[in-house]
């Protein structure tokens, strides 16, 4: 096969998903349907017993108590927690089964780009994630791009999985700090993050890229900073225990959670203290660098960090060249 993104087999992950999560979906409401019932037949028969020891006698106690309990609740299904499961089962074994691993050196590039060819949509004035979703897949009933969008909401470790040596997650444009489908509108449209409404990219972007929405930075001093940081790459057991790892490439952070940094979710921390793939040495272009301005690109914490500023794209023609024909 070419190394070409739109020749992959991405409707077929969509209708995999599409018949696994029926199945799960089908097999969990039997299951809360049999528990419900169990429930509401216990109670029944716990008020037919109180009831007909009471001056009611037997007669038309079933029925008075039937309507004193009143008609069974409908059932509730975490859908949201069943989708999560469905789609990281399923997209697993599609990128185990097409080898993505081993073909990252045009692979992250390629998915970035094809988000670039979609049409966005604005709502009141922004871009909305849900609108341009809508357009752009469920209307077109377009079974590609809903595998697209399968991948994108994806946990990326998935993805590096018996990954070749020197293909480190933290130095991959689909490193979890880039907002792939956003960071292909931004890249071949031109459209700054800032510009989309992000209280509905749960609609294109993985939980942990919503997890980033709304957090708020804490405004700490450089030197506080960079006191936790140390801190926190500093284990207190083990064969390394005192020894601080290095910044750019230590995904583990210690000791944090008694911190002004302690609420924050996992990626938030690697931003603020610029470790992992939010130092200055490993920093892409289109990651999410700052958490108030995702388009901001900050200066190091200390001069030590090697640092290379990335150029921004400042583009708006939405003809660029794709990759997959370069």
């Amino acid at each position: 096969m070419k190394n070409d993104y739109q020749l992959l087999d991405l409707a077929g992950l969509a209708r995999k998903y599409q018949a696994y999560y029926k199945d799960e979906y089908e097999e969990a409401h039997r299951l809360e349907s049999s528990i419900a019932k169990r429930v509401y037949d216990a109670k029944l028969s716990n008020l037919v017993s109180r009831l007909s020891s009471s001056e009611l006698g037997s007669d038309g106690v079933e029925e008075a108590a039937r309507e004193e309990l009143g008609l069974p609740k409908p059932v509730q299904i975490d859908t949201t927690s069943l989708k999560h499961k469905v789609r990281e089962s399923t997209v697993s074994d599609w990128l185990a089964a097409n080898q993505i691993s081993q073909k990252l050196s045009w692979f992250g590039q390629q998915f970035m780009a094809y988000f670039g060819t979609w049409t966005p949509v604005k709502v009141d004035g922004k871009y909305c994630p849900e609108a341009t979703y809508t357009f752009n897949v469920v209307e077109r009933q377009d079974l590609f791009g809903l595998g697209s969008v399968l991948l994108a909401k994806s946990l990326r470790n998935s993805f590096f999985k018996d990954a070749p040596k020197g293909n480190q997650q933290y130095k991959s444009c689909i490193n979890p700090l880039v907002p792939i489908v956003l960071a292909g509108f931004k890249r071949y449209q031109g459209i700054p993050y800032m510009q989309w409404d992000l209280s509905k990219i749960e609609f294109f972007e993985n939980s942990e890229i919503q997890g980033l929405v709304g957090c708020r930075d804490p405004k700490l001093q450089q030197a506080d900073i960079l006191a936790l940081r140390n801190a926190a790459l500093t284990p207190k057991t083990g064969a390394r225990a005192g020894i601080p790892a290095n910044p750019a490439t230590c995904a583990n952070l210690y000791h944090l959670t008694d911190t002004a940094l302690g609420h924050l979710p996992k990626l938030a921390k690697y931003i603020i203290l610029q470790t992992w793939a939010a130092h200055p040495q490993n920093r892409d272009m289109y990651a999410i660098l700052d958490l108030e301005d995702w388009d901001n690109i900050p200066e190091p914490l200390t001069g030590t960090d090697l640092f290379v500023q990335p150029q921004r794209s400042t583009s708006t023609n939405s003809s660029i060249e794709t990759p997959w024909f370069l």
